[in-house]
């Protein structure tokens, strides 16, 4: 019905046109109608079901318009908290290395002091030997923290040669696990919350395949298609564990970051694991 129709695309102004000219034409074609009463009722009944419907129309499409700028105010918010927190992340991981980076020298150089000075006392020396370890071992602990904390490779590198560096720290290969890196993602535009993001994606997915995969090959591409950021990581190994695609393992973690930016995270596990991210280039 035309009523509809001008309604569905114009609210209750078209639904007023649509009644007006209906009208017009009724009463046009029926001037000299036997019934005159059931010509206006039937005009009255036709523009006010226009109007309401028009009204409900019109209604809908406001709130809407509301939800979708209320959907784009909270994705920019939780974007504003990702950033703020890795601002935090930032700053404590540079408190922490500059504060016991400086401790563990000072507690290593002690300790090579006392094994200088009590060369011919074994006990001591061995002593201060095993407090230097124990430092060494203090200091790979909380340079791992700290990796987990903010990684450092992004405050020196692009986002492609830092996935690279991770791969190398990983040491895959010597797992026995061949990886292959395609990337193709223009980084100019990328803000600093999809870059930390895509990255803690795939430290997270490389993390897994390492512990629990059985892998003996992982793929890993980037790339860009119709404004989005596409990220898979995949391998051929035996997959998560039953259930641990819906918690635990950083999944969660991952997918929440992810869909704070306005992306969506998938997890298949046939024949391998495949971790899939897509992520809008950029909202409003």
């Amino acid at each position: 019905m035309p009523i509809i129709a001008l309604a569905w695309h114009y609210g209750w102004q078209g639904a007023l046109i649509a009644t007006l000219m209906n009208a017009i034409a009724l009463i046009a074609s029926q001037t000299w109608h036997d019934h005159p009463v059931d010509l206006l009722l039937s005009l009255l009944a036709q523009s006010l079901t226009g109007l309401l419907l028009g009204a409900g129309i019109q209604r809908l499409r406001e709130l809407n318009q509301s939800l979708q700028k209320e959907l784009a105010r909270n994705h920019r918010l939780a974007e504003r908290l990702l950033e703020t927190e890795e601002s935090v992340r930032r700053d404590v991981a540079r408190e922490l290395h500059d504060d016991i980076g400086q401790t563990i020298t000072a507690i290593r150089t002690q300790a090579g002091i006392v094994q200088r000075l009590a060369a011919d006392n074994g006990g001591v020396k061995q002593s201060g030997q095993l407090i230097e370890q124990l430092s060494l071992g203090v200091y790979d602990a909380v340079r791992r923290l700290l990796g987990r904390l903010r990684p450092r490779q992004l405050d020196d590198l692009t986002l492609a040669q830092a996935i690279r560096s991770l791969l190398r720290e990983m040491e895959l290969e010597s797992r026995g696990i061949v990886s292959h890196l395609d990337w193709r993602i223009d980084e100019t535009a990328l803000s600093e919350s999809q870059r930390v993001t895509l990255f803690r994606v795939c430290q997270e997915g490389l993390n897994n395949i390492v512990k629990h995969a059985n892998a003996s090959a992982v793929t890993l591409q980037g790339w860009q298609q119709d404004e989005r950021l596409m990220l898979v990581i995949e391998d051929d190994g035996s997959g998560l564990p039953p259930g641990s695609h819906q918690q635990g393992f950083g999944l969660t973690g991952m997918r929440e970051r992810v869909s704070a930016l306005g992306g969506t995270l998938t997890i298949s596990c046939t024949h391998g694991t495949r971790v899939s991210v897509s992520l809008p280039q950029r909202y409003v």
